[in-house]
């Protein structure tokens, strides 16, 4: 799958996060990159349109990165709570990672990141859900 085929959800309370990154995504090739301020304008924006990828801060408020992850496993549409999910964080404690691996994170990107560490995780997440991304 060429990397233009993907639509990416970034989801972080930080503006400049989010800037940041979809930044880098679009300076990578990605295709479409969408925006969201937390887990439940996450959630809408999903069911408004799928995303091939969300990257998701684990800290927001009022509804974090572990809430929306838990919220989109359980979502009644199939297709939707299948997302693939990497969590963008500078957490690294023990029960936080636990808590993500068990609702099926898919990925951790730690902050801060570079397009380098960006791309390289976001190829390891698809690879791993069976799709080989091309230039």
């Amino acid at each position: 799958m060429n990397r233009k085929a993907l639509d990416i959800l970034v989801v972080d309370d930080s503006a400049s996060t989010r800037f940041l990154a979809t930044s880098i995504l679009a300076r990578l090739g990605y295709g479409e990159v969408r925006e969201a301020v937390d887990g439940s304008a996450a959630l809408a924006a999903l069911a408004e349109k799928p995303a091939s990828l969300v990257i998701c801060d684990i800290e927001m408020a009022p509804m974090g990165g572990l809430a929306f992850l838990e919220a989109l496993r359980g979502h009644r549409m199939v297709g939707l709570r299948e997302t693939p999910v990497a969590f963008l964080t500078a957490h690294s404690e023990s029960h936080v990672i636990d808590r993500a691996r068990t609702l099926n994170a898919d990925g951790f990107i730690v902050k801060p990141f570079s397009a380098e560490i960006l791309d390289h995780n976001i190829k390891s997440v698809m690879r791993r859900r069976g799709i080989e991304l091309s230039p």
